[in-house]
């Protein structure tokens, strides 16, 4: 979402316009993030076809 508003190298408050709020209080799983965020099949597909898994 942070690539559609920057255009150059430029990081104001308004390139964050698109990214939301996420409460870091607590840890997250891929799973509730994709429930959080109301995600179908094909989004989380994209999504693990663009990046890989952290080991």
């Amino acid at each position: 979402m942070l690539g559609v508003k920057k255009n150059d190298q430029g990081c104001g408050q308004s390139v964050y316009q698109f990214v939301p709020m996420q409460d870091f209080s607590h840890p997250w799983t891929d799973e509730m993030l994709y429930e959080k965020y109301n995600l179908d099949k094909d989004e989380i597909a994209f999504i693990k076809s663009m990046i890989r898994p952290m080991e």
